[in-house]
């Protein structure tokens, strides 16, 4: 059975840490703009969403004609530098394939600290994070002992109340907390908190999970061939749903992305 030591991002931290520790010296501060070889990513830690192949060829794009984008969020351990804050900025610049070197600021803060800040600027971003995004972050900290109940909250914007009971849920599930693969998951296995009541934010994490099963079930049958042609999803669409395809119009209204532009 799993221990925190065997706990992915806890591994990964208390390594980083230990690097940070001894490498404690003076290293210079960091120029305004670095080598795309000389900027690792830790995902585990700092990327609280998969990446969107459309937002950074979107970037990528704006790249390319010219525009300016904010610096990477950076932090400086020892002699390496880690993106806390810009992986869609950091892979854009990658397939733009113009700057031979990428505009970075430095962190100033702990690592713990750097781990929350990740999930938070992350919570105002174009991409706004989904329910299960917010949470599976917030389970990470818990899972992590990052931070207090209220900084974990603000970070992932999830509820103290629900960090709280991710609290709850860890201390009775011990060692198997570290083997889930998120929340969801979490609550599954925890037979307590299954058979209390749904929170609205457990409905919208259950609501997040089901339809990511049924999108990856949709991409490993059709693959690129509903997304690369609109017209035709929507007329496949028009077919299955029938006379609820005008409630599913008005749910996906909510999923449209707020267009607003510069914002990276």
């Amino acid at each position: 059975m799993a221990d925190k030591e065997d706990f992915a991002p806890a591994a990964l931290m208390a390594g980083l840490a230990a690097e940070m520790e001894k490498e404690a010296g003076p290293c210079g501060p960091l120029p305004p703009a670095l080598p795309l070889a000389d900027i690792e990513t830790m995902p585990a830690l700092f990327q609280v969403r998969e990446l969107y192949d459309q937002h950074a060829e979107d970037i990528a794009r704006a790249l390319r004609d010219g525009a300016e984008v904010p610096p990477l969020l950076v932090l400086r351990a020892g002699r390496r530098v880690i993106v806390i804050d810009g992986h869609h900025r950091l892979e854009a610049h990658r397939l733009a394939g113009k700057l031979a070197a990428v505009p970075v600021v430095g962190f100033e803060g702990t690592l713990r600290e750097a781990v929350l800040e990740a999930c938070a600027r992350n919570s105002v971003t174009k991409l706004p994070m989904t329910a299960g995004e917010r949470q599976d972050a917030a389970w990470r900290y818990v899972c992590l002992g990052v931070g207090s109940k209220a900084q974990i909250a603000k970070a992932s914007g999830s509820s103290t109340a629900t960090v709280a009971r991710m609290r709850e849920v860890a201390k009775r599930l011990g060692p198997e907390a570290f083997e889930t693969r998120s929340w969801w998951h979490a609550m599954r296995l925890d037979r307590e908190a299954e058979r209390g009541d749904q929170t609205e934010e457990d409905r919208l994490v259950w609501i997040e999970a089901t339809a990511q099963r049924y999108a990856d079930t949709m991409a490993r049958t059709f693959g690129k061939k509903l997304t690369g042609n609109a017209e035709i999803a929507a007329r496949a669409m028009a077919i299955h749903f029938g006379r609820r395809l005008e409630s599913v119009v008005q749910h996906l209204g909510e999923w449209l992305p707020d267009e607003r532009e510069g914002d990276y």
